[in-house]
This record gives C-alpha cells, structure tokens and sequence, in this order.
C-alpha cells in the first residue's frame, strides 16, 4: 500500500518539475521576445498552482508518515520528496522575481544584444530536465553529472555581471536596466542550485548515501578589472 501512495506521490513531484519548466520556457520567452502575456502567466497562474500543490503535496507526505510508517529506501524517498517539494516552490518564487524583471524590461530599450543570459535559461531548462529523468529512473550516474553542473551556469552568471558592470560604468542611464539583467541571471543561478538538490536527493534515495557538501564550487567573486585612466601627457 506505501509503495503505491509513494509512486502517486511521485508523480505528483514529476508534475510540479514540468510546471517549473513551463515557467521556465515563459520567462525566457518574456525576456526575449518581450511577450507580456507569457510573463503574466507566470506570475499569475503557474505560480499559484505551484504554491497550492505544494500545501496538497505536504499533506499527503503528512499523512504517509502518520499511516504507514515507512522504512529505509521507502522513508528516504518520503524525505527527499517532502525537501523536493520545498525546493520546487522555491524555484516557482525565482522564476516569479525572473518575470518582475521581464516586466520592467518590456519596454525598456536594451542595454545590449543578449547571448548569454538566453544560455543559462537553456542550460538551467536542460539541467532540470535531466534532473526529473534521473529522479523518474533512479539514475545515479546522471545525477552525479548534474551535481556538478551549476558551475557551469554560475560561471556564465560572473560573466554576465562582469560584462553589464562595465555599460553601467560607462553609461549610467543603462544602470537599472543592467541591475534587472543582472537579477534574472542571478535568479537563475539559484534555480540551478535547487535543481542540483534535486539531483543530489535522488543520489540519497538510491544508495543513502550524502553528496551536499561534496561538489567543489566555484570562487563567488566578480573580479571585475577596470582599465586606469591614463596620465597626463599620454
């Protein structure tokens, strides 16, 4: 009977990733192409299914914890997937914060062409996308490789920051129009941090064993260096 309301449940977090990924798909969309309608939908809609299946969610591990009693693997995946849970509804938040920046953009002229900023959203819509199969799979393997890839969005992150620090420098017109970029990056940075506890999780729930503190981060500093202005005479 637990294994059942366990693959229910299951399901249930499945569902809720796919609606994260949708917000995801939205933001991107509202960023890029400016589409008002699309970032309204993930502030309007898709968050507050995400906040009400999150409570939904929370019952039924309740109740699968006061029923059933689960043991070892069993109880792990009732754990792992009360923490996935709260991490989704954190992810719906950031894309939320995404979609607020997405908004004052939309008519705003652009600081510069974006390239990278529509890589992270790729890379970050990948990465959970590859987290939800090894999660449904049970795939160790794969979820060792996406514990160790936010590096790589992180590292676009700094370089996104680096980059929009030297227009607002050298324009300061273009200043909170780059602060807006530079939050949506930064929220994505932290949706990819999310993702990999999702990742790390499943790693728990297959073999028990702890991988959080195990992953070598990158240095959190924006080494931004700027040129001096030259000497008279020169």
């Amino acid at each position: 009977m637990v294994f059942n309301k366990i693959i229910e449940l299951k399901e249930t977090i499945v569902l809720q990733s796919n609606r994260i990924e949708k917000m995801l798909q939205n933001c991107l969309k509202g960023v890029i192409a400016k589409d008002s309608l699309v970032i309204d939908k993930v502030v309007n809609k898709h968050e507050k299914k995400i906040n009400k299946n999150e409570i939904k969610i929370d019952e039924v591990i309740t109740a699968i914890l006061a029923l059933y009693h689960p043991e070892a693997k069993d109880l792990r995946y009732v754990l792992m997937m009360a923490r996935m849970n709260y991490d989704l509804e954190r992810m719906g938040d950031h894309c939320v914060e995404i979609a607020e920046s997405a908004f004052f953009l939309l008519d705003k002229p652009e600081v510069k062409p974006l390239i990278d900023i529509p890589r992270m959203f790729e890379s970050t819509i990948n990465m959970l996308q590859e987290t939800v199969t090894a999660f449904i799979n049970e795939d160790v393997v794969l979820s060792m490789a996406i514990h160790q890839k936010d590096n790589e969005i992180e590292n676009i992150a700094n370089q996104v920051f680096r980059e929009l620090l030297t227009y607002m420098i050298s324009d300061p017109k273009k200043i909170e129009n780059a602060f807006h970029l530079i939050t949506i990056s930064t929220n994505l940075v932290k949706i990819s941090e999310l993702i990999t506890n999702i990742a790390e999780a499943t790693i728990y729930i297959v073999e028990g064993k702890v991988v959080k503190h195990t992953k070598e981060k990158s240095e959190k500093t924006f080494d931004v260096k700027i040129a001096a202005e030259p000497e008279d005479g020169q």
